[in-house]
């Protein structure tokens, strides 16, 4: 018996070590932290030990199934999300560089026209041309899902991505002729898939979402460019208007100006 035991024993030893080293191999993942420097901002911090750092201040959900439209808005720091993780590595990341990572936020909690709502993003990096992009996502509603265009989420390979308003709307497939669809608009949202190397700060330099030329910006120097246009032509038409170098006397023949047909 005592033989026999001995393998089993070996068995439940073996099995406990690898339990136990998967456990502590997963990261911690800290949701709508208190280690923020600043207290009096409204929002929520994210973190993925070395793996995802993310902060956002409030989620609005538009989407429309079968012609009804319905509208959410999330606050994560009151209805804190349930947060899974899946990152490419587990250890620290001593050069502070950008890995890749899968992070899916559930809501349950606090919604008017759903009974949960699943936020869930795939960050790649690229590592040859150093840069990281948000190649997948997707939003499920109840039962409903939508994939989303968010590659417009990224940054360099050293560099968080941040923007005042981040809209991601839903994008479809050819084949799909229905009218459904989801818009996406996080607010005050920074993401950054990686661990900065200043322990001090969450974030490292940031890449804003705004650009310099905005669709007002383009209207405003196109109508200007119209009005100089149109200005500088009434100029030129009035500088080649020639006055007359003679004019008629009582006391002279009047003058013949012969006219050409």
């Amino acid at each position: 018996m005592s033989s026999l035991n001995i393998p089993l024993t070996l068995f439940f030893i073996l099995f406990s070590c690898s339990q136990l080293s998967q456990v502590a191999s997963q990261a911690k993942i800290e949701v709508c932290s208190d280690n923020y420097s600043d207290k009096n901002v409204d929002g929520c911090l994210i973190i993925v030990e070395n793996c995802v750092v993310l902060w956002m201040n409030s989620i609005q959900v538009e989407w429309e199934i079968n012609e009804k439209p319905y509208f959410e808005t999330i606050n994560p720091k009151t209805n804190k999300p349930v947060v899974k993780s899946d990152c490419s590595i587990t250890e620290p990341n001593p050069t502070g560089q950008a890995v890749g990572s899968n992070l899916t936020l559930s809501f349950t909690t606090g919604l008017k026209n759903a009974s949960s709502i699943d936020l869930d993003l795939t960050i790649t990096s690229n590592k040859a041309n150093r840069y990281w992009i948000v190649d997948k996502a997707s939003i499920k509603i109840d039962s409903q899902e939508f994939n989303l265009k968010a590659t417009e989420l990224t940054a360099a390979d050293t560099f968080s991505f941040s923007c005042s308003s981040a809209i991601v709307q839903s994008i479809k497939s050819s084949k799909d002729t229905s009218k459904d669809f989801a818009i996406v608009q996080i607010k005050r949202l920074q993401l950054q898939p990686f661990k900065a190397k200043n322990t001090k700060e969450h974030f490292t330099y940031s890449y804003d979402c705004a650009t310099w030329f905005t669709l007002g910006t383009w209207m405003g120097l196109l109508a200007l460019l119209l009005f100089i246009s149109i200005v500088s032509f009434g100029v030129y038409m009035l500088s080649t208007i020639e006055t007359m170098d003679r004019f008629e006397n009582p006391k002279a023949k009047p003058l013949s100006i012969p006219v050409s047909e």
